[in-house]
Order: C-alpha cells, then sequence, then structure tokens
C-alpha cells in the first residue's frame, strides 16, 4: 500500500487494510527488517509525525517478530526493544508532536497518529511519566479495536517508503543509512562501535541545542 501523506483521509483508508486482516495469517517478517526496525526503536528521535509513525511501525514489527517461532533464538520472545519506545514515548511526553495523542502508563500505552493508535503493553514507566490509568488507554485503543501486529510487515514497509520519499528528519534519514548500510549482519562489537558515535553524535547535537 501507497501513501504519500499522513492526514485523517490516509489513515483512515489504513484502518481499513488493518481491520481486513484481523483474522488472516500475518505476512512473514524477515530478520533484516527485525534488525532495521529494532535499531529504530533505539537510535530514532521523534522530530515530526513522519518520524513517529516510523518509530511506532519499527516497534510494532519487533512486537510482532519475538512472538514467532521462526524467529531467532537471540530475540524470540526478547522484549528490549519496550525499553527504547517507553524512551520515545517519554520524549513525547516532554516534546509533544501535533497530531499526536499520547496516553502512558506502566500498563498499556497507546500513541495515537491521525486516529492510527499504535498500542503496546508494558513499556514500564522508569522516569514516572504516566499521563493517565491503564483503564483509560485501554478504553480509548477500543473504541477501534484494532490489532496492529497483523499488519506490521505491511506498516514497516509504509515507513521504509516515507524515508525514502524525505519525509523523515533529516537525522532520522542520515541514522536509517547508517543502520541500512552498516548495522545490520554486522557482529555484536562492531554493532556496539557504531551504536556508540551514533550515540554520541546525537547527545552532542543536543547539547548544541540547549
Amino acid at each position: 500500500m501507497m501513501m504519500k501523506e499522513l492526514n485523517f483521509e490516509s489513515t483512515k483508508e489504513l484502518k481499513h487494510k488493518i481491520a481486513s486482516v484481523q483474522s488472516k495469517e500475518p505476512t512473514v517478517i524477515s530478520f533484516d527488517d527485525e534488525q532495521l526496525a529494532f535499531y529504530i526503536t533505539g537510535l530514532f528521535r521523534p522530530k515530526n509525525i513522519y518520524d513517529c509513525f516510523v518509530i511506532f511501525s519499527a516497534g510494532t514489527l519487533c512486537n510482532a517478530f519475538v512472538k514467532k517461532a521462526y524467529a531467532p533464538k537471540e530475540v524470540r520472545n526478547k522484549y528490549t526493544f519496550k525499553g527504547f519506545l517507553d524512551a520515545q514515548v517519554d520524549r513525547l511526553l516532554d516534546n509533544p508532536i501535533e497530531s499526536v495523542k499520547v496516553l502512558h502508563n506502566d500498563k498499556f500505552s497507546v500513541v495515537d497518529i491521525y486516529g492510527l493508535k499504535f498500542s503496546f503493553h508494558g513499556l514500564g514507566d522508569v522516569k514516572g511519566k504516566s499521563n493517565c490509568t491503564a483503564k483509560k488507554a485501554d478504553t480509548y485503543w477500543h473504541q477501534d479495536n484494532l490489532r496492529f501486529t497483523p499488519f506490521a510487515k505491511e506498516l514497516f514497509d509504509i515507513s521504509k517508503e516515507f524515508i525514502t520519499a524525505g519525509k523523515v528528519s533529516k537525522q532520522n534519514a542520515e541514522i536509517f543509512k547508517t543502520i541500512a548500510e552498516k548495522l545490520v549482519n554486522v557482529n555484536k562489537d562492531e554493532a556496539k562501535k557504531i551504536i556508540n558515535n551514533l550515540l554520541l553524535d546525537l547527545r552532542e547535537e543536543n547539547t548544541t541545542q540547549l
């Protein structure tokens, strides 16, 4: 599915697509895509609505992949990415982005992008950023009651199209290029060096902006 813009019309159409596959077998997710998505959840920073779409589509793909029997043992039933998503939610609560609504607590969290409700259980809340009860977030999600995991691969494909189209912030576009070219399929030691360099760059940029 091609999407040129994020708005209420485009997300309404997308929700219809998601609703149509609720009871179907999800599209198979590749390990390469899972690796891309994992690094995105930890390294992207939400600067605009497209950054947010990419981050939480990536989180949805990770959430779907780790539960699959075909997932490699090193990631199967491993939920490290949820710590990254909790940090992303904290950033959005500290620096809200127009048309992105966040309902967050230590049990259930919803990130609403033009009515498209990404949901995650148990992100945590280590920094005490809860802004609603779990019941309120759950009730809000149940207004649509759409599970995104059956459509996780397709959502992530759309997010990559937004990156290619230049919709994400410049910083995240550069991070994605590094992830795609240098991080996927490298050994752990090399990956750690690349990640540390990226995090150093992010810290220096944040310090400059203060």
